[in-house]
């Protein structure tokens, strides 16, 4: 909002962008390791050689060991119960100290430690999945890629690397709807999502799901409606004329609602068989069945891939 249009509000934000003495590139400091060593010193200790190796493919060059200090001395603890307020002159009086680090603990850590980066910040402390109460480095590297601070390469399997290794040092999975590293966050269920994805991916995805090296799932379920279950059918290779779709959507819809998750390929295509039987057996005595025809089998790197099993994600029905 222009500053002369804002009436008598407070004044904007100071941003980093076009703001002469503020730090051109933040520096994000991952300290995941000492976190993790807090309760797996072994396994962080052995970890450390590709995880460093992994946060630097990920744009992140600042890892810290598993033996440092968590958090290191030197860098300034900022609980954020203390910044709920005028939390723009506190980023100003942290600037003016020129810490290397600032660490941000507890809740809403991660939205504090992205708005003092955008408030022209040097650097924030910060580990995987917010590890030890930190912010989450992977979602503060991806708000650096997506207001251009800090643009990431191009297209890598660094994060699911990351995702992979911190499950086998913690023994925790990854929720698979975390932000940034959640495994189906680039999956959809209800065609009008589906539907706008193939149209305009940007309507949905605020950056491309293989730059974390994810991709797009397309789900089959409680919230399925004729489009993305047309599509589906498609990305499976599987008739889908119009009278079979309509015998299939409300069995679709009943298991995932009985088993309480989106369906998995084999159980769509079981479903599949199941519907098409039906309508065989109805209309075979009239002549009127229509001949099996394969559908449109997807094609490599298409806008939405088949896969894993899908989730109840979206709501509404196309």
């Amino acid at each position: 909002m222009p500053e002369e249009s804002r009436g008598g509000l407070e004044p904007p934000l100071p941003s980093r962008r076009g703001q002469g003495g503020y730090f051109k590139v933040p520096l994000l400091v991952d300290a995941s390791l000492p976190a993790f060593a807090r309760r797996a010193p072994a396994a962080a200790r052995e970890a450390f050689p590709k995880w460093r190796g992994l946060m630097e493919e990920f744009g992140v060059s600042a890892v810290k060991e598993p033996a440092s200090p968590f958090p290191s001395p030197g860098a300034l603890a900022c609980m954020s119960g203390a910044l709920f307020g005028d939390f723009a002159a506190s980023f100003a009086a942290l600037r003016s100290l020129e810490l290397p680090e600032a660490v941000f603990l507890g809740g809403s850590a991660t939205a504090l430690a992205a708005a003092w980066l955008e408030c022209g910040g040097r650097g924030a402390v910060a580990s995987f999945g917010g590890a030890g109460g930190l912010p989450a480095i992977e979602e503060l590297r991806l708000m650096l890629h997506v207001t251009g601070l800090s643009p990431l390469a191009g297209p890598s399997q660094a994060l699911p690397g990351l995702r992979a290794a911190a499950e086998a040092i913690t023994g925790e999975r990854t929720p698979t709807l975390k932000p940034v590293s959640g495994r189906g966050i680039f999956a959809v269920e209800s065609g009008i999502h589906a539907d706008g994805l193939l149209k305009d991916p940007e309507l949905y995805e605020p950056y491309p799901p293989g730059l974390v090296g994810g991709r797009r799932l397309l789900g089959a379920g409680l919230h399925s409606g004729r489009k993305s279950l047309a599509l589906k059918c498609d990305l499976l290779g599987l008739p889908r004329w119009p009278a079979l779709l309509g015998r299939l959507l409300p069995l679709a819809r009943s298991l995932a609602l009985r088993l309480e998750r989106g369906l998995t390929d084999r159980e769509l295509a079981a479903l599949h068989g199941k519907a098409l039987a039906s309508l065989i057996r109805e209309e075979a005595p009239s002549g009127t069945a229509p001949s099996p025809a394969p559908g449109r089998p997807a094609t490599e790197g298409g806008a939405l891939a088949s896969g894993a099993p899908g989730r109840r994600l979206c709501h509404g029905r196309a």
